[in-house]
């Protein structure tokens, strides 16, 4: 099985991409068969729905440009757990 890296160049790539809202948290890590994108409900439910489908679309996006670069990539949701620091 090949490593999966997260590499400049495609944090380049994906910082090209404007967010659609401020304070958004977006987590990218490479695990051993893929790269995470992880987002937060505690973080996401601070946003309208309309803002909520940007997101959803901001998302998209950047699995593309990570998926442009011929790795797997995974959108992860993490849920809101009371008294548990998220972010």
């Amino acid at each position: 099985m090949e490593k999966i890296f997260y590499n400049l160049e495609m944090a380049r790539a994906i910082r090209n991409i404007k967010p659609p809202v401020k304070g958004l948290i977006v987590d990218i890590k490479a695990l051993p068969q893929f790269i995470a994108v992880t987002v937060y409900e505690e973080n996401i439910m601070e946003y309208s729905d309309s803002q909520r489908e940007n997101i959803m679309e901001y998302l998209l996006m950047v699995r593309d440009v990570i998926d442009s670069y011929g790795v797997r990539c995974e959108l992860n949701g993490v849920k809101y757990l009371p008294g548990r620091k998220h972010f």
